[in-house]
């Protein structure tokens, strides 16, 4: 659908204008200040909604205004679009109307025309004064993929993947850290060293109290042969007491026996004398056998002392037997065993397994190490197999111009971000953009026409016949003889 017709009074600067476009390219020409800006608002305004429209639309000194467009193809009417102003004190209403090739109205008429056209469709050029962000998103509604998921799957695989790299160089770092030799010694067990040792010191302890026991044995041995040599001697001395006190006894006079004192004592009267003496003669048996007893007594007693001794003396030849046999029957003393030799093989297994130890750690960094380049490789070919996904997803769309690609940054154009290409690079591709985008409405309006070159004008009015549009441009042009010459407010005839 293009337009068949356009009218506008009062609108800006333009008094009344009409134009009915016969070729592609529909040129709005003449020198500046004229109106032809004033043409293109009004294809924007009466298309696009009041939104769109500037704060002061009616010509200075004229209350009302309005703009018709007639819409259709190959001559045959289908719409009747048109748009009234009327100013007011606060600034100015507007009104429009949609109507069929009859005169029959529509009730909506702006959500009719909505239907038709796109916001680039009026004006192209929004598309390069968009945001880079904001082309891109026009550009992927072609696509049919979701690369913004695509994209957010990349941004987050590429974030664990730089975190994982990360990862895998400090764990690089601290295992070529690690000196630790280039085989893994075999672990040691140094418990059972250790209890080798303690086993070590208990044999040779025992060694050492089996010589104590054997030393003691041999001084009780000692002392017990000591303890005979003095019975024997005690013996001795007892005996020879009792042979002396035998000796007294032996060398005693034999003691008469006594004398009846009461017959003395009857014949005291004849014989005092005789009684003194008898006295002095029982005096004399009496403490010859106290003496005597005396003598009984210690023998007797050297008798107990003899038999004692010789009760000490069988014990002590026991205890001398017992102590001999346990001198004799020690046994042999151990060879103690060289505990600084175990105590070396203790120190040896701990620098070995100090070894061990660290080739183990090196060797685990090592494997987490490859785990997470492993793993950081896995998120990059999922990265390239998504890329790749977008790359072939890209070249199967149809994208408007050839040459326009989508990175996750911006949109391209031979492959330089949009916003370095050329200005009328840009112009011909966000044309071509706006009319994909509306497929319904084929007019475009390109304001800044003077950015084309004679060798783009005609690059684009072939692209526009091609594909049936209908472009309104403006150029800056003072002959009066190209396109349709605006001029004092209308369309110079």
């Amino acid at each position: 659908m293009k337009i068949i017709k356009l009218e506008a009074e009062n609108i800006k600067c333009l008094r009344a204008i009409a134009i009915e476009p016969t070729e592609a390219i529909v040129e709005i020409t003449g020198p500046n200040g004229v109106g032809k800006t004033a043409v293109l608002d009004c294809v924007d305004w009466v298309l696009s909604g009041a939104k769109y429209i500037q704060s002061s639309p009616v010509r200075e000194g004229e209350d009302k205004a309005r703009i018709r467009v007639e819409l259709g193809e190959d001559d045959e009417i289908e719409l009747v679009v048109e748009r009234k102003f009327r100013e007011k004190d606060d600034g100015f209403a507007t009104t429009i109307g949609v109507f069929s090739a009859d005169g029959a109205r529509f009730p909506s008429p702006q959500a009719l025309l909505d239907t038709l056209r796109d916001n680039l469709t009026i004006d192209p050029l929004a598309f390069s004064r968009m945001t880079p962000a904001e082309q891109r998103r026009v550009l992927l509604r072609f696509v049919d993929l979701d690369l913004d998921e695509i994209d957010a799957l990349n941004k987050s695989d590429y974030d664990a993947r730089t975190d994982l790299n990360r990862e895998a160089k400090a764990l690089g770092s601290r295992a070529d850290a690690i000196d630790a030799p280039d085989a893994r010694p075999e672990p040691m067990d140094e418990d059972a060293l250790v209890r080798e040792l303690s086993r070590a010191g208990e044999h040779n302890a025992a060694i050492e109290r089996a010589a104590d026991a054997v030393s003691a044995n041999r001084d009780r041995l000692a002392g017990r042969e000591g303890e005979m040599v003095d019975i024997r001697g005690r013996v001795e001395r007892y005996k020879l007491a009792r042979k002396n006190i035998q000796d007294v006894i032996a060398s005693a006079p034999e003691i008469p026996e006594p004398v009846d004192e009461a017959e003395i004592e009857r014949r005291i009267a004849s014989a005092q004398g005789e009684l003194r003496a008898a006295v002095a003669h029982n005096h004399t048996v009496v403490s010859a056998r106290a003496e005597r007893s005396n003598a009984m007594d210690r023998i007797e007693h050297a008798d107990d002392e003899i038999a004692a001794a010789a009760a000490l003396r069988k014990v002590a030849a026991v205890n001398i037997a017992t102590a001999r046999r346990a001198v004799e029957d020690a046994p042999k003393p151990a060879t103690p065993i060289n505990t600084a030799e175990v105590e070396a093989k203790i120190g040896a297994a701990r620098v070995s397994n100090e070894n061990t130890r660290r080739w183990d750690e090196r060797e685990r960094l090592c494997q987490a190490h490859a785990k997470a380049k492993s793993a950081s490789s896995v998120l990059t070919k999922a990265m390239e197999t998504r890329d790749a996904e977008k790359l072939a997803a890209i070249a199967a769309s149809d994208l408007p111009v050839e040459g326009l690609g989508i990175t996750t940054e911006c949109v391209t154009l031979d492959g330089l971000p949009f916003e370095q290409a050329s200005g009328a690079d840009q112009l011909l591709a966000s044309t071509a953009i706006s009319v994909a985008r509306s497929p319904r409405l084929r007019v475009i309006c390109i304001r800044d026409g003077s950015l084309l070159d004679d060798a783009h004008l005609a690059k684009l009015g072939k692209y526009a016949r091609e594909r049936k549009l209908q472009v309104f441009i403006e150029r800056v042009n003072s002959s009066g003889t190209v396109g349709f010459v605006i001029e004092d407010g209308t369309v110079k005839p």
